[in-house]
């Protein structure tokens, strides 16, 4: 990870293959990126709390349906930093949020046999590098991309824009959280990256 200009390294990720041949089997291998916000306090918190969460609540979680299973650890990872927020980040002020508001973006994903399963929140993503083409299997809920998927921008333009950086989507700031879930069949060869 790289810190960038802030003082701290708000990032985190967590990598986990069971060792039993049993658990991989029915639950496969997780891996998760969390980037805490920026410009927030505690975005380290939120993103440490995000991931180990995420791992936590997954593996526990006995029901074999994959996406379900995961979708259900990323909004309990969010109901989490809710609370630590006191349930009030939505009415606090931009000074309060900045003082004691934590949030996070993140992307999960299983692999799974000859599937990669993916849940993400923010503009944390996901993509198969597979020979020559890079395929994005998360979705970005940054103000950006939405403008761009609405034709109001073009991809040229939102590299560039002013507000490229502002998300539409995270953990702890909402009781509630709409967690952007899919899956793809993965083949030998492929890479797959979060970030």
């Amino acid at each position: 990870t790289d810190i960038g200009s802030r003082p701290s390294n708000e990032d985190n990720m967590s990598s986990y293959v069971p060792e039993d041949a049993q658990v991989l089997a029915k639950k496969g291998a997780l891996f998760v990126v969390a980037d805490g916000l920026g410009g927030y306090a505690q975005g380290e918190v939120a993103s440490e709390l995000a991931v180990n969460t995420i791992r936590d609540t997954y593996y526990q979680d006995t029901d074999e349906d994959i996406a379900l299973s995961l979708r259900k650890a990323v909004e309990h990872a969010n109901a989490l930093i809710w609370q630590k927020n006191g349930g009030k980040f939505q009415d606090a002020t931009e000074d309060e949020k900045a003082q004691k508001g934590m949030g996070t973006t993140c992307v999960a994903a299983v692999l799974q046999n000859d599937h990669v399963y993916v849940a993400n929140v923010g503009d944390s993503l996901a993509y198969i590098m597979r020979a020559e083409q890079v395929i994005q299997i998360a979705q970005d809920h940054s103000w950006v991309a939405e403008q761009v998927h609405a034709g109001l921008l073009t991809k040229e333009q939102a590299r560039s824009h002013e507000k490229r950086n502002i998300i539409t989507r995270c953990l702890g700031t909402s009781s509630d959280v709409d967690v952007y879930v899919a899956s793809e069949i993965v083949q030998d060869g492929d890479v797959l990256l979060l970030c």
